[in-house]
């Protein structure tokens, strides 16, 4: 099997996760402070300008708690039911072990070009998609890039953090919340992490129901919505994440 990949031990994140938890939390609480302290001086100011230059500042720690949440480690990785079974039939076992640095050795891709199964999938790739596929198999390449046909999906997206980090430093500062306060606010946030390996297929489902950026009332409810399931080890871990069944 010809596998190129950063590959990540689901194992040893998990064992891993409260000092991950730990280090991220401290992080994110002390811009949270920075940016409460900036929202508290702001409502007290009676210079509009000055007021203007702090409310600046508060945007740009969102922005920088928004790109740090983006290139988080996956401490809460999940795998959508058909990608496991797909993933399986190209020799990846469990996606759970591998980024999306991941790449198909192309001998396993060529093998399946005419199972039904894979062609499930390939035959609705878009048209995108389907060009870079066909390059790699022109080019006799040794690999081709897992996101050609599936997509390394932040489940609890960037906009939605955004929303709630933007909507959290608001309320912390209009609360007079306490440090003890802002930090148990900021682990709640942290820990709703959520990255699935699914389809590409399934995510062209979820952008043409209008889930790319927001999924109301949550990413679950948009999963299920798209059709979209966990697979069963990846139900497991969704409980151990979250504590409760998916």
């Amino acid at each position: 099997m010809n596998l190129q990949n950063k590959e990540i031990s689901m194992e040893t994140i998990l064992k891993n996760k409260e000092n991950l938890l730990t280090g991220r939390i401290e992080y994110f609480t002390e811009l949270v402070k920075v940016a409460v302290s900036l929202s508290n001086e702001i409502a007290n100011d009676p210079s509009d300008d000055v007021k203007q230059i702090k409310s600046m500042l508060v945007t740009e720690i969102i922005t920088m708690l928004t790109a740090s949440w983006r290139n988080t480690l996956p401490f809460n990785l999940f795998v959508s039911e058909k990608t496991a079974v797909f993933a399986k039939s190209l020799g990846v076992d469990d996606l759970c072990k591998y980024d999306y640095s991941l790449k198909f050795g192309m001998d396993e891709v060529a093998s399946l070009v005419d199972d039904p199964d894979f062609l499930a999938v390939a035959s609705h790739l878009s048209e995108q998609d389907v060009a870079k596929l066909n390059k790699a198999l022109a080019k006799d390449d040794k690999a081709v890039n897992s996101n050609v046909m599936l997509q390394w999906e932040h489940a609890y997206t960037g906009r939605m953090f955004t929303a709630d980090v933007t909507e959290l430093i608001s309320n912390l500062s209009q609360n007079n919340a306490s440090g003890d306060e802002i930090s148990e606010s900021v682990k709640e946030l942290v820990e709703k992490q959520a990255i699935v390996w699914i389809l590409k297929t399934e995510n062209y489902e979820i952008i043409e129901k209008g889930f790319k950026d927001v999924r109301l009332p949550n990413w679950e409810s948009a999963y299920k919505e798209c059709g979209i399931e966990l697979s069963p080890k990846s139900k497991e871990y969704y409980l151990v994440a979250f504590g409760k069944e998916w």
